[in-house]
């Protein structure tokens, strides 16, 4: 008697999100140090938006490494490149570079990178 076969199912690519959150991480830095600079240059009503994107963007980093950490086999990295993803989170506009430069999004059909 034969067992059935069970049909191989793909898993959706991690890279696409992992690049939108990308630019939303990089966006949301930039937002959050203009609200400090706008609290501690120009003494701005309520704290300068601080209290509000100070945890919109930390949740906002905290789903980006753990996507760095999910995909990281798929993009096919080695420990220092994932480091560097996420070294690069914490730098104003790192994760613009991350999201041009080290994260590669297979086409239709196309195997992820080795």
């Amino acid at each position: 008697m034969t067992e059935p076969t069970v049909p191989a199912v793909s898993l959706p690519s991690v890279a696409r999100l992992l690049r939108a959150v990308s630019l939303i991480e990089g966006v949301s830095y930039l937002v959050l140090l203009g609200c400090v600079v706008a609290k501690y240059a120009f003494d701005a009503p309520g704290e300068g938006g601080v209290p509000i994107m100070g945890p919109t963007h930390g949740t906002i980093f905290l789903v980006f490494a753990v996507l760095v950490l999910i995909g990281r086999e798929e993009q096919g990295w080695n420990g220092g490149q994932t480091l560097l993803a996420l070294v690069l989170s914490a730098v104003p506009l790192g994760g613009f570079y991350v999201e041009r430069k080290m994260i590669q999004v297979p086409g239709p059909g196309a195997p992820a990178p080795a």
